[in-house]
């Protein structure tokens, strides 16, 4: 087996900070640290290494909703208590995979329900606003996914759209240049480190893609030569399962390397920067619903947030039926319309985490004691905002939206 390791929740395992991590032989919870081997700092994650039943298969739109909306209320009522003490979510996550959400953006030709992006990104809202770690967490095994739907390797589809069934999660290991293959009798071999992204300390399955976007390869973490590391120790979505991966001679089959076409990657940044902004809202939402319980004397700061939610939530419609006609219709036009029109939500519901957040420090004495950890929502708020690449982003849609005005005027 290899030293590819998952941690399975808080523990006294303190000896993994330092400049080292000597791994031994321990059982930890119901997940197992098999060998010995020195990384860098960091705690070396833990492989779950126990067998799952099948997910539940979803069989309507409706179905979807009214399991996100049962499940959400239960992560939410543990949401402090894992953020204050760092306590990692698998069981939850398990829940979740468990329920069949994480499957519904599945092709239907490939057994799933292909929901609307509008739905995918309210159901991310709604299980971020129990916990935004645990939305973040299935926004990125959306992400990862969506680079698959229109390759034409459908065996690597079918293949992979089956783990997905089964109850498999998925996330992005962006590396940071081009994927270093090199070609050997049993596949191709990946070395590098990949940067720190959401969701790795909990996946069955990497997907590690060049800094471009252009290539990806598919990967098991249990394969051997792949490390991730538990090096997230950030202010704010503290159990999103943020790592770092690193890959020593791992190998890859040739078959689950890919090369995406600029359609595809269009679509996969559009359906991030939607994802993304779902989470911001599920934090705003429950950082509103904090304010409602909480700060009932000012019924117009209420008034003026319940408001600004309900149009955002207006616009992120909006932005998922973009990004169906983009899915469908791969031209340019369709593409950057999906991409724009997804981004600029990300960044209003971003802020307006942010503000309505930052009001539950403005409650009166008693209202919002320390002891309520109401905080959390600011510094999950906080923490997502310093990691947006704005300014990139920016000049892109000045560029885009100059031509096209001065299209227009001609």
């Amino acid at each position: 087996m290899p030293i590819t390791q998952r941690l399975a929740g808080k523990s006294s395992f303190s000896l993994f900070r330092g400049k080292t991590a000597l791994i031994i032989g321990i059982q930890i919870r119901h997940s197992y640290i098999v060998g010995a081997k020195e990384w860098p700092m960091g705690t070396v994650s833990q492989l779950q290494n126990r067998i799952r039943s099948p997910a539940h298969r979803i069989q309507s739109e409706d179905e979807a909703l009214e399991i996100a909306r049962t499940l959400a209320p239960r992560f939410a009522a543990a949401a402090s208590d894992r953020d204050i003490n760092r306590l990692l979510p698998y069981d939850d996550l398990d829940q979740l995979w468990q329920s069949g959400l994480a499957a519904i953006a599945i092709p239907a030709e490939q057994g799933g329900l292909d929901v609307p992006n509008m739905l995918l990104a309210e159901i991310v809202t709604l299980i971020a606003e129990g916990d935004p770690s645990i939305g973040e967490c299935l926004a990125v095994h959306f992400q990862a996914l969506e680079g698959l739907r229109d390759h034409d390797n459908e065996d690597l589809k079918n293949r992979l759209y089956a783990r997905v069934l089964e109850g498999d999660r998925f996330a992005s290991a962006v590396m940071p240049g081009q994927l270093l293959l090199e070609d050997e009798k049993i596949g191709l071999r990946l070395e590098g480190q990949a940067c720190s992204t959401a969701g790795l300390l909990y996946a069955d399955w990497i997907v590690a893609t060049s800094a471009n976007g252009a290539q990806s390869a598919f990967i098991a973490t249990e394969s051997n030569g792949l490390s991730i590391v538990d090096d997230w120790d950030g202010m704010g979505q503290r159990v999103n399962g943020a790592a770092t991966v690193y890959f020593d001679a791992t190998i890859v089959e040739a078959g689950s390397v890919i090369r995406h076409s600029q359609a595809a990657m269009g679509t996969t940044k559009a359906m991030a920067a939607l994802l993304q902004a779902a989470v911001d809202l599920g934090i705003a939402r429950a950082a509103l619903a904090d304010y409602k319980i909480r700060g009932k004397t000012n019924a117009t700061a209420f008034g003026q947030f319940a408001l600004q939610l309900d149009m955002l939530s207006g616009a992120m419609e909006t932005a998922g039926r973009k990004l169906d006609t983009a899915e469908v219709n791969t031209a340019d036009e369709p593409i950057y319309a999906a991409l724009y029109a997804a981004s600029a939500i990300g960044i209003s519901t971003s802020a307006a985490a942010l503000e309505i957040s930052s009001a539950l420090f403005d409650l009166p004495a008693g209202a919002g004691g320390i002891g309520l950890n109401l905080d959390r929502h600011w510094r999950n708020a906080r923490v997502r905002a310093n990691g947006s690449a704005r300014e990139p982003l920016l000049k892109e849609a000045a560029a885009y939206y100059g031509s096209s005005l001065s299209d227009r005027q001609t």
